[in-house]
């Protein structure tokens, strides 16, 4: 410190004043990353809340028997008729 002239003694002085911020600013974007991350995992999970609703109300939807395979009960998939009766399957 002898060879230091008045304004660097000062500069090194605030030292420990800058070192404290400069962690106070590191704690800050600790504290917003892991923030960040919460929302991001509550996001995830009201989307797999309704990823799961929705399949459960697709699970519960009934098909008109007009729209009915007569041979395998499901929708018709890719329905043919018969000539020349004209019955509908898949």
């Amino acid at each position: 410190l002898a060879g230091l002239d008045a304004d660097q003694r000062a500069k090194l002085a605030k030292r420990p004043e800058l070192e404290e911020a400069v962690a106070q600013i590191e704690r800050g974007i600790q504290d917003a990353i892991e923030a960040s991350a919460a929302a991001e995992a509550a996001a995830a999970a009201n989307r797999a809340e309704s990823v799961r609703r929705l399949a459960e109300s697709a699970s519960k939807i009934v098909f008109d028997e007009e729209f009915a395979c007569p041979v395998c009960t499901e929708p018709f998939e890719a329905a043919t008729y018969a000539l020349p009766c004209r019955h509908v399957f898949c």
